[in-house]
């Protein structure tokens, strides 16, 4: 594999955590933190990020206990063996296989929408435009990837310091103490789809030579950084204007004016990119994998049914992310707690979670959590 030579620097491996979670997803949490109120949107916050750490630390060590760093060969080591085995993997594979399919579908529709707003360009050649910038990273390899995803985590920032500073030179907008328990559950499930970067978790692995320490300060530096750019999107979406839009770019356009706008659409866009870049790779490693195929002919195979997706002419990015947030929630509440727990009995090993992850009482938190995740998706 191109990259596998050098191991991925902490920041590199951060930047892929932050950049694949980061989606134009996080355009909707402002919304709903508007309706849960200052109590409902710390809570939500604090929650999500706690939630994601644990299940992201779990993964960490289930990737290092199993020896593998494709997701279906990790579940398949740690599946108990019996006549139902083959089942579960095949199960296993497809669902894992649509979500990611339809996650990269979404960016695709997501990363066009973004490119018609700037370019005089149809939506075809701005599909298009978008599939070709975002799969090349891809090709090149794991290293391209890590580097990619630094320089544009970046830019995010850079882009989100120009939009703060316009929305609090503004700030007209209040934000109620209480509110909406229903909006408080579904901000939650927001935040957690935008922190969520579990696929990224074995390419971490492979790029750090299942390094637990290096791991997790990725893991911890990603989420962190992930949240604040969650938290500054919130702070200034609802400080610019006293009425939210349901999808924040349109509000802070409309309130700030066109500059603020296009700094706003070009997050959007580098966003997409970021998350499309870890998810394509981790499914063509998959692919590569159970098929023995070249990685350019896996890659082909995993993009093009995404790009064909993206074409259908009542696929939406935001019906895309529902499929793929429902799917990912449901692998995550029946499979990662049970397939963790039987990688730690085999091994003895959690060098990552440490004695924590032993505890019988947060891993019930993290089942019940993932559920919460599923409730919150119909908010």
């Amino acid at each position: 594999m191109k990259g596998a030579g050098r191991t991925l620097t902490v920041a590199e491996g951060a930047a892929m955590i932050c950049g694949t979670g980061i989606g134009s997803g996080v355009m909707a949490i402002p919304c709903l933190i508007k309706s849960a109120g200052v109590i409902g949107g710390l809570l939500a916050f604090a929650a999500a990020f706690a939630l994601s750490a644990v299940m992201h630390c779990l993964t960490a060590d289930m990737v290092i206990n199993s020896g593998e760093h494709e997701i279906p060969r990790i579940f398949s080591c740690l599946l108990p063996p019996g006549k139902r085995k083959r089942q579960a993997e095949l199960l296993f594979f497809v669902l894992t296989a649509l979500m990611l399919t339809a996650n990269i579908s979404a960016y695709i529709l997501g990363g066009a929408e973004v490119l018609c707003a700037l370019l005089p360009v149809p939506v075809t050649a701005g599909k298009l435009l978008f599939f070709a910038a975002a799969a090349l990273p891809v090709m090149l390899g794991l290293r391209a990837v890590g580097i990619s995803e630094k320089w544009l985590v970046a830019a995010i920032g850079v882009l989100l310091a120009v939009i703060t500073a316009f929305a609090l030179t503004k700030a007209e907008g209040t934000l109620p103490q209480c509110g909406s328990l229903r909006a408080a559950l579904g901000a939650f499930s927001m935040l957690m789809f935008s922190l969520t970067a579990l696929f990224a978790v074995p390419e971490l692995a492979r790029g750090m030579r299942n390094d637990a320490c290096r791991i997790k300060r990725a893991i911890l530096g990603g989420l962190f950084a992930n949240l604040m750019v969650c938290l500054l999107i919130c702070v200034s979406t609802i400080a610019a204007s006293e009425e939210v839009t349901e999808m924040a770019g349109v509000g802070l356009r409309n309130a700030l004016g066109p500059v603020a706008g296009v700094c706003a659409d070009l997050f959007i866009l580098l966003a997409l990119l970021t998350s499309f870049f870890v998810l394509a790779f981790s499914l063509t490693g998959i692919i590569s994998g159970q098929f023995h195929m070249k990685r350019r002919t896996s890659l082909a195979a995993v993009t093009l049914p995404a790009l064909l997706a993206a074409f259908i002419p009542s696929s939406s990015f935001v019906d895309m992310a529902k499929v793929a947030g429902g799917i990912v929630s449901l692998l995550i509440s029946i499979l990662l707690v049970p397939a963790y727990c039987r990688s730690v009995q085999l091994t003895g090993c959690s060098a990552v979670t440490g004695r924590w992850g032993q505890s019988r009482a947060l891993l019930i938190c993290a089942i019940v959590g993932s559920l919460l995740v599923i409730v919150g998706i119909f908010c």
